[in-house]
């Protein structure tokens, strides 16, 4: 049984890759790596790194002046490692670059590992989540620069400044949050969706958007259904009557989760106070992490071994 979700579909010209380019206020040039490896250090289980990362940060609501030093260094350092690996995965799929130092990928051996071992539903959930990604970040308001949450301001222009910082990351995280939410229903089995639609929450409305979350609940994804259906609040899901390419979907969506990561970046005055948005931000990483980066980097390590393996048989033959 497979329950389809209803909801509004964008409208507006289709196109095989998600926009690359939904905002012209951040910046759109991601790091490059330079000596150390931009998986150096990548743990295999997320849940242990999740644990790892949100007990390092401390505990407490808003944190003392350590917890706080501690979330602040560990905000810059998952951004900044996050772009470096997006921007990696998108040079090594044009061909031509090493795979963490080892064997070089040629674009013969990138399309070859596409044709034969990557996912073929994968081009069309990133696509979707690429462009849900895209609409969240057009809808973003202008960064406030961070001088004004660091410098000056006495009083009440400080604090109000602050509250409408932590209003703007909270509605970002939680439209994050809610996206991977309702990804992993859209493309979960007809068994996984059934239990995700017996625990769904009741909407008033078809179009569960229009309501406005409270700013003080906490950040809680959940799956929303109108009657008998489900019904999405932030992933847009099209119909796309035609196939895919998949090396433009895929750097498509790494320049948006480029500017995601950086658009967090933002927000850091508020991540280094509020201890659960830093939670939020580390459980969102996760999921970046368990759905697009892990299969990736371990798919293109396996082709990789297989390559290093021939070299060194040859090699062998070759000193017969």
């Amino acid at each position: 049984m497979h329950l389809s979700p209803t909801r509004r579909q964008p409208t507006g010209g289709s196109s095989s890759s998600p926009p690359s380019s939904p905002s012209a206020r951040y910046s759109t040039v991601a790091p490059r790596p330079t000596t150390r490896l931009p998986f150096e250090g990548e743990e295999d289980d997320d849940e242990d790194e999740e644990e790892e990362t949100g007990s390092r940060a401390g505990d407490g609501g808003k944190g003392g002046g350590g917890d706080r030093h501690t979330r602040h260094v560990q905000v810059q350092a998952l951004v900044e490692k996050r772009i470096l690996n997006l921007d990696y995965i998108r040079r090594v799929h044009d061909g031509g670059q090493h795979w963490l130092s080892t064997v070089v990928l040629s674009k013969a051996t990138i399309q070859r590992y596409i044709e034969t071992e990557a996912p073929p539903s994968r081009p069309l959930v990133f696509f979707h989540l690429g462009l849900s990604l895209a609409k969240l970040l057009d809808a973003l308001p202008p960064p406030r620069p961070s001088s004004l949450l660091s410098e000056g301001g006495g009083g009440r222009l400080r604090e109000q400044e602050e509250r409408e910082d932590a209003e703007a990351c909270t509605a970002l995280l939680r439209a994050l949050a809610q996206i991977f939410e309702e990804m992993e229903y859209h493309t979960a089995s007809g068994a996984a969706q059934a239990v995700k639609l017996f625990l769904a929450k009741p909407s008033e409305s078809p179009y569960p958007e229009q309501t406005p979350a409270d700013p003080n609940e906490p950040i809680n994804p959940r799956i929303y259904r109108f009657g008998s259906d489900v019904v999405f609040e932030s992933f847009f899901s099209p119909h796309i009557p035609f196939q895919l390419d998949y090396l433009e979907v895929l750097d498509g969506l790494c320049h948006t989760l480029a500017l995601m990561y950086q658009a967090i970046g933002h927000h850091a005055e508020s991540l280094k106070r509020e201890a659960a948005l830093f939670d939020a931000l580390v459980k969102i990483d996760v999921k970046i992490k368990h759905h697009i980066i892990n299969p990736i980097a371990k798919e293109l390590t396996d082709v990789t071994a297989r390559l290093a393996k021939l070299e060194l048989e040859g090699l062998r033959e070759g000193w017969r």
